[in-house]
């Protein structure tokens, strides 16, 4: 921005003209003597005008003023933080293991930069099979997936990712659906048992959610005291 190769964008994205907010600027450190020009001069005006797509396509409402994003209510952030995933923002979550990019993916430049760029190939998966995620040891978890940022490089949290997408997109009545869920509830991480009680009654799955009743697990009996 200060170099005057971008502004700043609604959802707190450099947008460069012409090609949107994907891309990575390099840098290069040197002691040559270079022409400068003043910060002012330099400096991007605003291209964005009266748009609000990316504030209007932000599933929890994050992009709290323009160019200011409240981390704690980006599914972006959320996705990668420790511990518990608020429970207000679960079903928001929709499908989603890892990244949102709605604010992106709604937002004009990088619209047109996407048609312009169409028939390039894309390279590598763009969805998993979340049972099969949920079923895998944390070793293989790691080997597909290690590549994300993962909080603490536990793979309990793409578990727990993985549960809440399943929540939200899963067919109740797939007996391999129940089965991840019931597995889930009796896994001995605390954390992974509360997010299983979620999604156990987002799928209508009363009878194992019966199962944790007593469960002294702290987590545990929060979830299990949450109002539906």
């Amino acid at each position: 921005h200060r170099a005057g190769l971008a502004w700043w964008g609604k959802n707190a994205n450099l947008l460069v003209p012409g090609e949107g907010s994907r891309f990575v600027i390099g840098s290069i450190v040197t002691n040559a003597a270079l022409h400068t020009v003043g910060e002012a001069a330099a400096v991007m005006a605003d291209a964005c005008g009266p748009c609000t797509r990316c504030v209007d396509a932000c599933p929890t409402g994050a992009i709290v003023a323009d160019g200011v994003i409240d981390a704690n209510r980006c599914l972006a952030w959320l996705v990668q933080a420790e511990g518990m995933f608020p429970r207000e923002y679960r079903t928001s979550l929709g499908g989603r293991i890892y990244g949102c990019d709605a604010c992106q993916t709604s937002c004009p430049p990088n619209i047109v930069s996407d048609r312009k760029d169409a028939p390039a190939a894309t390279t590598g998966a763009t969805s998993v099979d979340l049972i099969e995620m949920l079923q895998l040891t944390d070793d293989e978890l790691m080997t597909r997936h290690g590549a994300w940022y993962i909080p603490r490089r536990q793979a309990r949290y793409l578990r727990r990712n993985a549960l809440i997408a399943l929540a939200n997109v899963g067919n109740a009545d797939d007996s391999a659906v129940r089965a991840a869920v019931e597995v889930a509830i009796a896994d001995p991480d605390d954390m992974l048992r509360a997010h299983a009680v979620w999604a156990a009654r987002q799928l209508g799955y009363r009878s194992l959610v019966a199962t944790l009743e007593g469960d002294p697990a702290a987590l545990v009996v929060d979830e299990l005291q949450a109002a539906l």
